[in-house]
């Protein structure tokens, strides 16, 4: 029986491993603040490993298809590497290779997020021990305070979010008010000292809008790969491979359109396993 092929069931545990590594990674991001560091390693670590675990999920079953049912060999797999930017790219090519319509969701915001996670996953997520080791990462910087210098600087540069940097400031101001006298002792996501309530609230804020707007950028690319893998297995069934699953058991809502993506911080959506 087919749920008895290893390459099923590998097939079904990749694709369900990448599917919580992305929920994961995504519900991290919404919850991490410059108070709460340590979350948005849970974030980078858990969206970098889902980007490329599936966009090497979609190769392989390219490679497959091509293969005629065979595999890829160690080595060329080990070719591919981990550089997401460099994998994303691949996808877009094969999604072209097989006609798929949906072109990728680039614009300033995304590249900017693609380009960081491809530093993390191949240089920067060792930043830490490199910083007492002075190892390689260190020239790159600081994951978090990049993440804010690029990410953040474009998302709070979007016309939409004039208004609410206005809201926020009054926000803050009302907060400090609230609690004075009291005195803070922190550091914004970019490493600078922070004094006041009124600072560490706007600060706090402003992460929470990025991160916000981000989780919906990363969620469309998400939603890509995932239409490409479905799209993929089904080319791969009709060519007689029906050991390559049906792949919206597993993927399926993150297919959804924007309006549902945004629905949602927590993923996957309670209701679904």
């Amino acid at each position: 029986m087919m749920i008895t092929d290893p390459r099923f069931i590998a097939f079904n545990r990749e694709a369900e491993l990448a599917k919580r590594l992305a929920c994961s990674g995504v519900t991290a991001l919404r919850k991490a603040t410059p108070s709460r560091s340590g979350i948005y390693y849970d974030a980078f670590f858990g969206i970098s490993n889902a980007l490329e675990r599936f966009a090497k999920l979609a190769w392989l079953i390219d490679e497959c298809i091509q293969r005629n049912g065979a595999f890829p060999t160690d080595q060329d797999l080990r070719a591919v590497g981990h550089d997401i930017e460099a994998l994303i790219k691949k996808a877009t090519l094969i999604a072209s290779k097989h006609g798929q319509s949906q072109p990728f969701p680039s614009d300033d915001i995304t590249d900017h997020i693609v380009k960081f996670l491809s530093a993390f996953s191949v240089r920067t997520r060792y930043y830490n021990i490199d910083f007492f080791v002075g190892g390689k990462s260190i020239g790159m910087g600081d994951p978090i305070k990049t993440w804010h210098a690029k990410v953040g600087a474009a998302i709070l540069t979007m016309p939409e979010m004039k208004a609410k940097q206005q809201r926020r400031q009054a926000q803050a101001q009302q907060v400090a008010t609230l609690m004075s006298p009291a005195i803070v002792f922190s550091t914004s996501a970019q490493g600078t000292s922070l004094s006041t309530v009124a600072e560490l609230s706007l600060s706090e804020s402003e992460a929470k809008e990025i991160n916000k707007q981000a989780q919906w950028k990363l969620l469309t690319v998400v939603r890509y790969l995932c239409l490409l893998i479905i799209d993929l297995a089904g080319a791969a069934q009709a060519a007689s491979h029906s050991f390559i699953p049906d792949m919206r058991e597993h993927l399926g809502f993150f297919c959804a359109d924007d309006a549902i993506l945004r629905r949602y911080a927590t993923w996957p959506p309670r209701g679904i396993a």
